[in-house]
Formats: structure tokens, sequence, C-alpha cells
């Protein structure tokens, strides 16, 4: 989704109905000319189309997503800036009503623009994402061979940037860069009171 420029003066609301998903988006300025927020969302009903499909595998299926996500800009004077962003999504499916598959993923962002002087400002700016899937084993006719897998992967950012203009004809960056990672690869545990599957 790409956003618009700052300098909205009103509220515009966006949005359309599909045959298997629908979608909104709405973008409205802050008080005072001070910067803009924007929403936007989209969702999927593919499930009654999977269902007119003529096998029987596809029409016990299901298929769906959502997706969810955010803007703020805001001036807080002619030195400082901030930005936040959010982001999130979820995707599912189910074969044959046994076997499901989930997916979803987080993102979110904050940033700081200041200015010290017309030759020297920062940005500043931390992140985080959080990713997982998950698959879910549970046949009816075999309840005691249920599973479920679970599978992370985090980052986390931080970056601070400094740009330094000591004349017309150059300029100097320096600053910092950091990135954390947490990863979980595949943890198993039991889906449903009378399955015997091991966690680990």
């Amino acid at each position: 989704m790409t956003f618009g420029p700052e300098n909205k003066t009103e509220t515009s609301v966006k949005g359309g109905i599909g045959l298997i998903d629908s979608r909104i988006y709405v973008e409205t300025p802050l008080t005072g000319d001070k910067g803009y927020f924007l929403l936007g969302a989209r969702t999927s009903y593919s499930n009654w189309l999977l269902h007119k499909v003529p096998d029987v595998d596809l029409m016990n299926s299901s298929a769906n997503f959502y997706d969810i996500n955010s803007m703020l800009i805001y001036n807080i004077n002619h030195l400082n800036k901030i930005s936040l962003f959010a982001y999130y999504s979820f995707d599912r499916f189910g074969f044959s009503k046994s076997t499901k598959y989930n997916y979803d993923n987080f993102l979110a962002s904050a940033r700081w623009n200041h200015t010290f002087s017309p030759d020297l400002f920062f940005d500043l700016a931390v992140g985080i994402s959080n990713y997982s899937y998950n698959i879910e084993e549970s046949d009816t006719l075999r309840p005691r061979e249920a599973y479920r897998i679970n599978t992370k992967l985090l980052y986390n950012n931080f970056k601070l940037n400094f740009s330094w203009f000591p004349s017309s004809d150059h300029k100097i960056e320096f600053g910092l860069n950091s990135a954390l990672y947490g990863i979980m690869p595949g943890e198993i545990n039991p889906a449903g009171l009378a399955s015997k599957v091991n966690s680990f």
C-alpha cells in the first residue's frame, strides 16, 4: 500500500467489495496541519468458492486471510518529527478438515527525525518483526496421532544515523546499527486431549 503526501487537508475513505475479498482505506489529516493518519484493512471470504469445487477434499477445505496496517506522521515542530507504523497479517488454510496451516506476521516501527542545525540532523528508528507459522494435524480417525508444530522468527532492530554537512561540497554520515534475532525452528505439541504425541 502506498501512503500519500503529508499535506493532506481532507479525510478520504476508499474501499471495495469483491467476490472473494473486501478492503477499506482511510486517510485523515491531524489537527493544526501537524501530520496525518492512515489505516487500511483487507479480508477474504473465499471459503464459499472452495466449497463449490466438485472435489471432496477441496469442498471440505478452507482458506482465508486478513491484514491491517496503519501509519501516523506527526510534526511536533519544525525541528522534530515522529513516524509510527504497524502491520499485522493472518493467513489460514485447512485441507480436508484434518490439516490446518496458519501464518501470522506483526511489524511495527517508530522513527524520530531531529534537526540540530541546518548542517546537522539525526534519524532514530526502532523496529520489531514477529513471524509465526503453525501446522496442526488432527485427523478424527487417528486422534492419538494429532499434533501441532509451531515455528517463530523474531527480529528487533535499532538504528541511529547522523548526517553532517561541514560544507556545501561535503557530507559526513555516522551512527549505530544493531539487530537481535530470536529463532524457534520448530516446537511439536499434542493437539487435543486424546493425543499421545510427546512435546519436544
